[in-house]
């Protein structure tokens, strides 16, 4: 989690509001804040974030399905 919410905090128009049920979560958060990327870095998580595509509608829900019962 802390790669990606340095990568959101990287992006200059942006204004991350990450949610917490833990301490170590809310430190976990704050951390984050301290990660510098690299250009590189930040390119490398920009280009898998692009290339980054969620399944969703039934499909998502057979998936659960199938990982919750083990079918």
């Amino acid at each position: 989690m802390g790669i990606a919410l340095a990568w959101v905090i990287h992006h200059p128009a942006v204004t991350a509001i990450p949610g917490a049920s833990t301490v170590e979560q809310v430190e976990s958060n704050a951390a984050a804040a301290d990660i510098k990327l690299t250009d590189d870095q930040y390119q490398a998580v920009a280009a898998a974030s692009d290339r980054f595509r969620p399944v969703t509608g039934p499909t998502a829900v057979l998936r659960l399905a199938r990982a919750r019962f083990g079918r």
